[in-house]
């Protein structure tokens, strides 16, 4: 089903999303330096302001990241549902 597909895709992100929140409440400066790595070294600490970051802010960026990843894993079910007919 393409709707449990990309539901459970977002739920999934989601989960990530606020463990990176949390991680970056803890820690913010390994957080940056691990998201750093993952972005081949570049520097986020000129980058990014980690005192700035606010519930609101975090609770609006979850709703992104949620519908961004909800339709995102819905258009890989429907292309790939489309692909097997």
């Amino acid at each position: 089903n393409t709707n449990k597909f990309a539901l459970a895709g977002a739920e999934a992100v989601a989960v990530l999303y606020v463990a990176c929140a949390i991680l970056v409440t803890i820690a913010p400066e390994a957080a940056v330096k691990f998201f750093g790595y993952l972005l081949h070294a570049v520097n986020l600490g000129s980058v990014i302001d980690t005192k700035a970051m606010t519930l609101g802010g975090v609770v609006i960026g979850l709703i992104e990241v949620f519908i961004y990843t909800y339709v995102g894993f819905y258009l890989l079910a429907w292309f790939y549902n489309r692909s097997v007919k």
